[in-house]
């Protein structure tokens, strides 16, 4: 099986992944595939990130062309279960190769303060990383479940399992 997680920047994503992690889910993420992608095309994973923000349309499709080849030979070489954590799960058409797809879902408040928290180059960039992406809503609606994870990690765990994944 192979689920897509998808959600908004700071919605739990990757503490979705996680939890599916410890339960024998192999786990790509897709932001080091495009970090990844970016250095094959000679710039360095926050250039290319302020420049796919900035409208750069011509880089963001190579940069999603190069993502697709390695999600599809990450499909294709490991076995088992496995989970797609991908932000631009559904806006790339990554969702195709999922047999499921899990919304991660959060008010934005929470998640304007969780990125606020990060180091990384997007918690300077949340306002405009937010404006790239499909409204959460939209994500939520495509997805076949949707996890709230503003609650307590035991309480997100509960719902994970609860929706059969394992």
């Amino acid at each position: 099986m192979i689920l897509g997680v998808t959600g908004s920047v700071g919605a739990g994503k990757s503490t979705i992944a996680a939890l599916l992690k410890t339960r024998g889910f192999e786990v790509l993420d897709v932001d080091d595939v495009a970090a990844r992608a970016a250095v094959e095309l000679g710039l360095s994973p926050g250039e290319a990130l302020r420049r796919v923000l900035g409208g750069d349309r011509a880089l963001e499709q190579s940069l999603v062309q190069l993502v697709k080849r390695e999600v599809a030979a990450w499909c294709a070489q490991t076995h088992g279960p496995k989970v797609i954590d991908a932000a631009l799960l559904f806006e790339h058409g990554l969702d195709v190769s999922c047999d499921r797809t899990l919304c991660a879902r959060c008010p934005i408040d929470e998640r304007r303060r969780r990125v606020s928290l990060r180091s990384t180059t997007s918690a300077t960039h949340f306002d405009r990383i937010e404006a790239s992406q499909w409204p959460e809503e939209e994500k939520a609606r495509r997805a076949s479940l949707t996890v709230w994870t503003n609650r307590p990690l035991a309480e997100v765990e509960s719902q994970v399992l609860a929706a059969g994944l394992e």
